[in-house]
């Protein structure tokens, strides 16, 4: 699908789930990029706010079920259990250019990073900004996340023994279970990123107060302008708290995904 659309080119956010995509959103909507006309609420685990368009998380959810994957995007299956039909990049294409805007425009959610093969065909001048967080913390809050979601069951045991048994059965059961979701997205993430280095900028979060002037910049270059807002004003540190505690991981599994973290932070601006 080779087609020239009226409008600017959109700036697509990618990351793994928990990775502060977020909070970059959130920047870049104050620096005036349009990211929607209804965004998905705060919820205990953002109190930001996610900064995604409902229209288009509908979409993916809809598309990974077309395509047999969970539509949240972190839960079995991961994989695809059926192929892309031409008609699904048709749509996506339709659903990207009835929203195109002359001024800076985009959308983020990490769901985009399974569909990227669609969105290089359905969007070939969209824009990319992928951003990286250690993957040690990224899985962290998720367990963590998980914990807290059926944190019932730890409520209604008593005594330290049994609570404390709980805890690693959340660690043991989810900390491979993230890894794998973190290494599928990682791996999305290292193809596209040679498919089309041109059109990515590539974001350590740890990084981005320091170099969210660089960031601008960078993004200039690809036709994205800003009016840079300070990180201080969206920033919210107790958000991106977390541990690094892997010790239950897959050794294997583990080495996988830290040298997939290690390439892509190569590709940092």
């Amino acid at each position: 699908m080779t087609k020239t659309s009226k409008g600017s080119a959109p700036l697509i956010v990618l990351g793994m789930h928990r990775s502060g995509t977020s909070l970059v959103s959130h920047w870049l909507r104050d620096s005036g990029v349009f990211l929607g006309d209804e965004l998905y609420g705060a919820s205990p685990f953002n109190l930001g706010g996610y900064f995604e368009d409902v229209a288009f998380i509908r979409l993916h959810e809809a598309l990974l079920l077309d395509l047999g994957q969970h539509p949240s995007g972190h839960e079995l299956p991961l994989d695809r259990q059926k192929a892309p039909t031409p008609e699904m990049a048709m749509h996506l294409g339709a659903f990207i250019d009835a929203r195109r805007r002359e001024t800076a425009w985009g959308w983020k959610d990490p769901r985009s990073c399974l569909l990227l093969d669609l969105y290089r065909e359905a969007c070939p001048d969209a824009r990319y900004l992928v951003v990286i967080r250690d993957f040690t913390l990224i899985v962290h809050s998720l367990v963590r996340r998980e914990r807290a979601l059926q944190s019932r069951w730890a409520r209604l045991a008593r005594g330290k023994v049994l609570r404390s048994a709980l805890y690693r059965h959340h660690e043991f059961r989810f900390t491979d279970h993230y890894l794998q979701v973190v290494s599928r997205y990682f791996t999305a993430l290292i193809a596209h990123l040679s498919i089309c280095p041109d059109r990515c900028v590539v974001l350590d979060l740890d990084r981005f107060k320091a170099s969210a002037d660089e960031l601008a910049r960078a993004l200039a270059v690809l036709g994205v302008t800003l009016d840079p807002v300070s990180v201080t004003d969206v920033l919210r540190p107790a958000e991106l708290s977390g541990g690094r505690d892997l010790r239950f991981a897959t050794p294997a599994l583990l080495e996988r995904v830290k040298g997939q973290y290690m390439d892509l932070m190569a590709r940092t601006v």
